[in-house]
């Protein structure tokens, strides 16, 4: 919420221009008109934020190097002055942030780093209604540094909710997040439908790899257009 407002404040950041997201009106969701207004952040402060990591364009990602230029603009008052305190009321996304940061990173190693995805397993999987089972796996690597897991998104071409009951994400065999047959757990994107799983805080070591995987529950019965086999494409990890 207070990102969004920050966002708001600036102008030329606006999240939405009327309803949820709008200046008055923000909301603790990170969804794709936050993530879009983020983008243009970056692109307006592209020297600051893009250009050391060796970007061209925003990703949409509140990262540390996007939270540092947020805070810095708080510091210097060019952002809200609701946000711009030291009180603790809004840690975080405030100065106040910076010693969280700290605490989230600690015992992190390494710089700017990145993720490697392989060993990508997306087959043809048939589940008995009320049966669960995995759909995708992937490996991934931390390479250059160690890496903190925030968010993972996986891609479905038709309403998951529909179909499950419940989608979950596990690491390494363990679930660490799970989404309910709530058609607000899943946004349209294009032609597609996005399961987001955020605020992970799972760290994979430089030079570790961990496995990813989706669990899928169907529903215990299914309209008899809906009982056929659903595929999850390639996901997208950020």
């Amino acid at each position: 919420m207070r990102l969004q407002e920050f966002l708001n404040a600036n102008g030329f950041t606006t999240v939405a221009a009327s309803g949820a997201g709008s200046p008055g009106q923000e909301t603790s969701y990170y969804g794709p008109l936050t993530a879009a207004a983020v983008t243009d952040f970056q692109g307006a402060y592209s020297s600051q934020i893009l250009a050391p990591l060796g970007l061209s364009a925003g990703t949409g990602y509140f990262g540390p190097s996007t939270r540092t230029q947020a805070n810095a603009l708080i510091t210097a008052g060019d952002g809200d002055d609701s946000e711009d305190s030291d009180d603790g009321d809004d840690s975080d996304d405030s100065d106040d942030s910076d010693d969280s940061d700290d605490s989230d990173d600690e015992g992190l190693s390494g710089g700017e780093g990145f993720i490697n995805v392989s060993d990508l397993s997306v087959g043809s999987v048939e589940i008995d209604t009320g049966d669960s089972d995995l759909t995708v796996e992937a490996d991934v690597e931390a390479q250059d540094a160690d890496v903190e897991l925030n968010r993972v998104d996986f891609m479905f071409d038709s309403r998951p909710w529909l179909y499950f009951s419940e989608v979950r994400l596990m690491v390494d065999g363990t679930e660490v997040a799970a989404l309910e047959d709530d058609s607000d757990n899943f946004s349209e994107v294009g032609s597609e439908w996005r399961a987001r799983f955020s605020g992970l805080d799972e760290i994979v070591r430089e030079g570790e790899t961990v496995e990813l995987s989706l669990e899928v529950e169907v529903h215990d019965t299914l309209a008899g257009s809906r009982a056929r086999r659903h595929g999850c494409r390639r996901p997208s990890i950020s």
